[in-house]
């Protein structure tokens, strides 16, 4: 049992460290977009899932159609800062992105 809830708790780390490197640029970071890919390697995860399917706290309007390929490829229609947010701590950066809206429309533009 303790391998199951390591192994969610690693893979959200990882893919949640990919949408936030990916947000920022192509180089943000050089370990989120390999982890992510590794976890499509061995099964884990699928580049056409849904994100809110691995990262249920993303659930903005039209969160749904943002898919991990999206990300991946930054066609998710997610802007590179956060918008309209009032944060002063990580927590409160988080609860932000996870609130965005994706424009334009998820997979249309780079």
């Amino acid at each position: 049992m303790r391998s199951a809830i390591d192994w969610k708790a690693r893979s959200r780390k990882a893919l949640s460290s990919s949408v936030s490197a990916l947000r920022r640029s192509p180089l943000g970071s050089l370990g989120g977009p390999p982890a992510v890919m590794r976890m499509v390697e061995r099964g884990r995860l699928g580049l056409d899932d849904p994100v809110p399917k691995h990262l249920p706290e993303f659930r903005g309007a039209g969160a749904g159609a943002v898919t991990v390929r999206h990300l991946m490829t930054h066609t998710s229609g997610l802007l590179v800062g956060i918008s309209g947010a009032d944060f002063t701590n990580y927590a409160g950066a988080l609860q932000a992105a996870w609130r965005e809206r994706p424009y334009p429309t998820p997979g249309t533009e780079f």
